[in-house]
């Protein structure tokens, strides 16, 4: 198996040009440490190299962190978000792929980020419908335990009575939990903080992560947690502040021949080998009062919600790791 460790090109280094945009060399220091450090390890959907323990920070009064060095879907990032803040409420808080579907204005039964893991939550009989992927994420944000707990309508609460409490914290990490869930939360909790400087109050937010797949899936947790901040702030009368991701379990997937499966190296290397353009994604929001007004204009104008002047280098084709031990 050792043939399939992959390493850096030799004299590889991060271009200069990644100083012209702080948000791309935040991410791809991290992707390099993932990449130049990480050792091989056999987990549950292959092989990585992997780090642990990284912390990223974004200021997003320095503009909106949608990566400038590959293209990242922001209408996919918009509609999962959205699909947890509903939390499963049309389905006895169970979330579903037809309802992520439907959110993101496709037919019920299209293919989905969230398809392999409910397919495979099928197969081992978990599911209760089709398109079941169980208590997941926004099923414990605004129904924890199953017990009508609502910590999103709590964190609100508190931000706007309470600024300066210390329990403005919701998690998806719910041990009693994990066996009813498709996925156990990758992101698994956040904790926002009111901050003033002079006569303005910003809304920082920092989330935990415990497995962090680089090249697909933390982009895309970067920007869908500047757009929960930017969302939060909109309905408790805040400026968006600063975003706070603790990696953990940080890695890179490898590959699996038996799975003709080429994993992620070769793409990691060809995204920082690019030189990022300035930051220039403008987030557009809807004037909104209450945190599920956002879905019900979204549903009405998906272009309600959107980025603007969004400057990117073309995408880099990937595939997800595959599934192949049962939860």
């Amino acid at each position: 198996m050792t043939k399939y460790i992959h390493s850096l090109p030799p004299n590889f280094s991060l271009l200069d040009g990644f100083s012209a945009n702080e948000h791309d060399e935040t991410y791809a220091q991290a992707l390099f440490k993932a990449c130049a450090n990480g050792k091989k390890r056999e987990v549950r959907n292959g092989y990585t190299l992997a780090s642990f323990d990284h912390t990223m920070n974004f200021d997003l009064q320095k503009g909106f962190p949608l990566l400038s060095t590959k293209e990242v879907k922001f209408n996919l990032i918009v509609g999962e978000l959205l699909w947890f803040l509903e939390g499963g409420r049309g389905t006895s808080y169970r979330l579903s792929t037809k309802r992520l579907n439907e959110i993101d204005g496709k037919k019920e039964d299209a293919w989905c980020i969230w398809t392999p893991d409910q397919e495979n939550f099928a197969k081992i009989g978990k599911a209760k419908f089709d398109g079941d992927c169980g208590v997941i994420y926004g099923s414990q944000w605004i129904n924890w335990n199953g017990d009508d707990v609502n910590q999103i309508t709590n964190l609100i609460r508190l931000i706007k009575s309470d600024p300066t409490s210390r329990y403005m914290k919701v998690t998806a990490w719910n041990p009693g939990k994990i066996q009813n869930m498709c996925l156990p939360p990758c992101h698994e909790n956040f904790q926002c903080f009111v901050r003033e400087e002079g006569d303005e109050k910003y809304l920082d937010l920092a989330m935990q992560q415990r497995s962090c797949d680089m090249f697909l899936g933390v982009p895309f947790n970067i920007a869908s947690y500047a757009l929960l901040i930017h969302m939060l702030a909109k309905v408790c009368g805040l400026k968006p502040g600063k975003l706070s991701i603790r990696l953990l379990d940080y890695h890179v997937y490898l590959p699996i021949e038996a799975q003709d499966y080429a994993g992620h190296m070769a793409q990691c290397i060809t995204q920082m080998s690019r030189i990022p353009y300035p930051p220039s994604a403008k987030l557009v929001l809807p004037e909104v009062n209450h945190i599920n007004d956002f879905l019900e204009a979204y549903m009405d104008d998906r272009s309600c919600i959107r980025v603007e002047d969004y400057r990117h280098h073309p995408h880099i084709p990937a595939k997800m790791s595959p599934i192949l031990i049962k939860l």
